[in-house]
């Protein structure tokens, strides 16, 4: 629960969250003294504080625990993060559903974030987004995502594995660059998509590329996606147990 007024409002009686579910009461950082010598305190076991704001048609809060929740309806701006002098303390983004986009340098260099959540509402992510958050071990990337940013991953040291959605149709100089621990890359686009530069899986620990198994020609015949990946092979999917032999770039 989540109350925004700075002075605990009076509580009348002591059933007022009698049987409730949650322990937890969320309330504004320079709060939490007055709400847990109130009744409050005697209402939730737990009494944490929050820093919260707008972005444009979009609202964010960030509680002690280190979780970042943006919700609403729409994108996120670039160039306006009002978050970034917190990012120190950000370990866990959670997106919600009506959000479009997911803004440049949205959350880069949050070098505590350790899990994100970003709904298939979401059609883009912008350069930079996730730009150096080195304890990510691993993102989805919804299926409505049709382009992804320059540098989006770049640095993310502990990033293991990726799967790029069927849509996207171009990847951003840089996007994977320095992810030294991604093993396992998966791109579910039967075209293989433009990439920029050529250094977007460049210092990758994985060699192998998994792509549909109609369409390992075309990826391979691709000359940037065949100069990234030393291997390139038909993914396995639950209907099938493998599928033709790996094609390797001499």
């Amino acid at each position: 629960m989540t109350v925004l007024a700075a002075d605990p409002p009076r509580l009348d009686g002591t059933l007022n969250f009698s049987s409730v579910s949650g322990d937890t009461l969320y309330v504004p950082t320079e709060s939490v003294d007055d709400y847990q010598n109130s009744a409050w305190g005697g209402a939730f076991d737990n009494i944490v504080g929050f820093v919260s704001g707008t972005a444009g048609p979009l609202s964010w809060i960030l509680t002690l625990d280190g979780t970042l929740t943006i919700s609403g309806s729409g994108a996120m701006s670039d160039y306006s993060i009002p978050w970034s002098s917190h990012v120190a303390s950000i370990e866990k983004v959670v997106v919600g559903s009506g959000v479009t986009t997911i803004a440049m340098d949205a959350f880069r260099n949050c070098t505590s974030l350790e899990s994100v959540t970003i709904p298939e509402s979401v059609t883009s992510i912008g350069s930079r987004a996730f730009n150096g958050c080195s304890k990510l071990t691993s993102i989805i990337i919804p299926g409505k995502v049709t382009t992804i940013g320059e540098e989006v991953f770049s640095g993310c040291t502990y990033l293991t594995s990726v799967t790029i959605p069927e849509k996207v149709t171009s990847i951003g100089y840089s996007a994977f660059f320095g992810c030294t621990a991604l093993a396992s890359v998966t791109v579910l686009a039967a075209d293989p998509p433009r990439l920029d530069g050529t250094l977007n899986f460049s210092s990758v620990s994985g060699d192998t590329l998994y792509v549909p198994t109609e369409s390992v020609d075309d990826y391979q015949g691709d000359q940037a996606w065949a100069a990234a990946f030393n291997t390139i092979t038909a993914m396995v999917s639950t209907a099938q147990s493998g599928s033709g032999s790996p094609l390797r770039r001499e």
